[in-house]
């Protein structure tokens, strides 16, 4: 599927994303240290593991389902999901 990847980003993540911080906006901003630092952690961690398995064929990206734009051998959509997925799994 074309955009398959960003459709689903946008599908399971912002979409729900934009909906707990419209109703639960007072509440979560308490604690944007604490989301800052789940994202910095997530990228250290995931980032590094996903170049090894893309390098190591663990894994691949078709580039039918990405937007084509790519960032140290990673397509745009894996730093989204890497930075969204902790966010959401944290809030």
């Amino acid at each position: 599927m074309k955009f398959g990847y960003i459709i689903w980003i946008f599908c399971f993540l912002i979409v729900p994303l934009s909906a707990l911080w419209t109703f639960k906006f007072r509440i979560l901003s308490k604690y944007h240290n604490a989301f800052l630092l789940v994202i910095l952690g997530s990228l250290i961690y995931f980032v590094p593991w996903d170049l090894f398995a893309v390098q190591n064929h663990i894994w691949f990206f078709e580039e039918s389902s990405t937007l084509g734009v790519y960032f140290l051998a990673l397509p745009i959509e894996e730093y989204l999901y890497v930075i969204l997925m902790p966010f959401f799994l944290s809030c």
